[in-house]
């Protein structure tokens, strides 16, 4: 072979394993894009929550990393990545290369936005009871049938076997001549794979808002959030198959707050400025019982919890004023802070 072919070899090999290594291929404007391969095509069975079964299924994003599904206030890991949306601007960190992308710009803007992840999809539920779904590898959103009912703020959704959960919510409308109308939520949908409505479930045993979203055990469990206002100690466990409801261990004082779970256990962390102080706390849910951990991120900065998710046996938090960014190692029951946060990109 000449020097000039194995030249050009070697450059289309390398152009080849750049563009196979799963991370952000350059977009025109700039921006960065999740990369498609076939490795990434996912099987049959994982069809993801679409208004049209004639969508074809899309591979999770990073399909070599795995993630907590979780459903929280703006924030959701998908593979190796984190995402968050805040109005219409999705922010997608790389937690293997520490870097920051920017998305599609989401087609709905509202007061508040939840997010949940599975099956290679990221599902936004907007406070106008707009629905949506991106898909990572095509970087698209599209529509799904919005949530029955009236208008609400900090409902919580969670991705389950290819259908899409959500789960109370509050409302606030000052009505002319009649004054305030608030209240919060007891109401539970699903939507099923390549439904159009959204099914009913039987209703919260507690009215709930601003709840963090856990998958563990084959349940799903409520933490925390808001009551008329008011922060709630409640946990509850909700079994989809059975579509039953259950009362699990009180957290140690209400919170509204951010979960993940890491090696079978609940970890929950306070969000609001009242909260900062006593998170995090460990729940065994076999035994019900809460532990304090030993170090807590936002004693070293000052802040509380955003958002917590969990990536490849690391949990990762995301801190608020000051903006960081904490990796927690079990093991050494320590945390360390990772790549600078979004703010310092």
């Amino acid at each position: 072979m000449s020097p000039t072919a194995r030249v050009w070899v070697s450059s289309w090999l390398l152009g080849a394993l750049v563009c196979g290594c799963g991370g952000a291929a350059p977009r025109g404007d700039g921006s960065s894009s999740p990369t498609e391969s076939a490795a990434e095509t996912p099987p049959e069975a994982a069809t993801p929550v679409e208004p049209s079964s004639s969508e074809p299924a899309t591979a999770p994003a990073s399909p070599e990393c795995t993630s907590s599904t979780t459903g929280q206030e703006n924030v959701a890991a998908l593979g190796c990545r984190i995402y968050r949306l805040d109005h219409r601007r999705l922010s997608i960190y790389d937690t293997r290369t520490g870097e920051w992308s920017d998305g599609a710009r989401a087609p709905h803007v509202s007061g508040s936005v939840s997010l949940t992840a599975a099956n290679g999809r990221v599902y936004a539920v907007h406070s106008r009871r707009d629905v949506a779904s991106y898909d990572p590898a095509r970087d698209t959103w599209s529509d799904l049938p919005r949530l029955p009912g009236r208008n609400m703020s900090g409902t919580t959704p969670i991705a389950v076997d290819g259908a899409l959960y959500a789960f109370g919510g509050e409302w606030r409308v000052i009505r002319p001549g009649e004054g305030l109308d608030e209240g919060t939520s007891r109401a539970a949908y699903v939507l099923r794979p390549g439904a159009s409505e959204w099914e009913e479930l039987p209703e919260m045993p507690t009215a709930l808002a601003w709840s963090s979203a856990v998958l563990l055990g084959g349940l799903v469990w409520l933490v925390g959030g808001t009551n008329d206002g008011a922060a709630s100690p409640a946990v509850l466990s909700f079994d989809p198959e059975r579509r039953e409801w259950a009362y699990a261990a009180r957290l140690p004082r209400p919170c509204k707050c951010a979960a993940t779970t890491l090696g079978g256990r609940l970890y929950v962390f306070g969000r609001e400025i009242g909260d900062r102080l006593w998170g995090p706390r460990e729940l065994d849910v076999e035994s019900e019982e809460w532990r304090r951990l030993e170090r807590r991120p936002h004693e070293e900065t000052g802040s509380w919890v955003d958002a917590a998710v969990t990536v490849d046996d690391a949990m990762l938090v995301l801190t608020h004023s000051p903006e960081q960014l904490y990796r927690y190692d079990p093991g050494e029951d320590a945390w360390t802070r990772r790549h600078p946060p979004e703010a310092e990109r």
